[in-house]
């Protein structure tokens, strides 16, 4: 009678283990990846028309672009997105040092410069979003990378010249 107790108790361990490492799998599987993430100058002309810019003298805004990928497993539904943007001095571009603009990310703080509310379907979601000029863009590479309320979905750079 003890033994098998204890048999089925090394059974229930082992399921619990193997429970614990599926589950981990699942979430692991189940978050959102970014792709095709591009990054780009845009010059204002007349009627509100967009043209991108290399130059970074001609730049009014920046565009950022990405595709979020389909994914069965994630959560559909609303997901915030932080996009953040490091500047060729690799500062976060952003609209102030406190805390409104920030998000926490695996226990840290992080600065965001443009937070984006995303309708998610479970399907590949194409997402543009702006970040307005606030003081005359620098030559050189930004960094863009792409965050959700849970995990990092991608980076990617653009140079400005």
């Amino acid at each position: 009678m003890r033994e098998e107790i204890q048999v089925i108790s090394d059974k229930t361990s082992v399921l619990e283990q193997d429970k614990e490492a599926l589950t981990e799998k699942v979430e692991i599987a189940s978050a959102l990846k970014a792709f095709q993430i591009s990054g780009a100058g845009i010059r204002m002309k007349s009627r509100n028309k967009e043209e991108e810019t290399e130059r970074a003298r001609r730049t009014d805004k920046l565009k950022i672009c990405f595709n979020v990928a389909e994914n069965l497993l994630a959560r559909s539904g609303n997901h915030n997105l932080y996009i953040r943007i490091a500047g060729p001095d690799n500062n976060i571009l952003r609209l102030s040092d406190t805390d409104v603009h920030s998000f926490i990310h695996q226990g840290d703080t992080l600065q965001y410069s443009i937070k984006h509310q995303m309708d998610y379907k479970n399907k590949e979601t194409k997402v543009c979003v702006y970040w307005d000029k606030t003081s005359d863009f620098e030559p050189g590479s930004y960094l863009v990378s792409i965050y959700s309320e849970e995990n990092k979905l991608g980076e990617s750079q653009f140079t400005l010249k």
